[in-house]
């Protein structure tokens, strides 16, 4: 297949109780809605390159917070290349953000929050004539910025490990 996607959408809503010492809206829970979307499409450009796209959004718990749920939505984009038949490239961006559904308690005092982050990611594979094995090397970077402060941070990591196969 040259073409492949994935996909679905519809509606979700997400409850959960609480106590009653952080119950803002004096219902006994923290409720959200949302319409949601889990999707991925894969595209065999030629022989020795793939493109693939991904994307979802879910209501999440947040257990370090008692009064609110995190929206989350991430999507990708990642590009595959087969240098040689055992050998194959791929580079990877992707993006996440996540929107806390009410103002979060955070050094004494209740602050909106809302966090981005953006990633790529390189990542060379190598497949020995026995193919039970992957060998890999990779680096990747991950700049994250929130409407709080101390949550912000930049990541690098470099890394080599191998895949095992039965």
């Amino acid at each position: 297949d040259k073409l492949s996607f994935k996909g679905g959408i519809g509606y979700e809503e997400y409850m959960r109780a609480e106590p009653p010492a952080v119950n803002t809206n004096k219902t006994g829970s923290t409720k959200a809605e949302t319409f949601s979307f889990d999707g991925a499409g894969t595209w065999l450009m030629t022989s020795k390159l793939t493109l693939e796209v991904a994307g979802h959004n879910a209501i999440q718990s947040v257990p370090h917070y008692d009064n609110t749920l995190d929206l989350v939505s991430v999507g990708s984009l990642s590009v595959v290349y087969s240098l040689t038949t055992r050998i194959t490239l791929s580079m990877t961006g992707s993006y996440r953000r996540d929107d806390y559904l009410n103002p979060v308690l955070e050094l004494d005092e209740y602050v909106i929050r809302l966090d981005e982050r953006k990633a790529g990611l390189v990542r060379l594979d190598y497949i020995p004539p026995r193919k039970f094995l992957t060998v890999y090397v990779e680096g990747s970077y991950e700049l994250a910025t929130s409407t709080v402060e101390h949550y912000n941070y930049d990541q690098l990591r470099l890394a080599a490990g191998l895949s095992l196969r039965y």
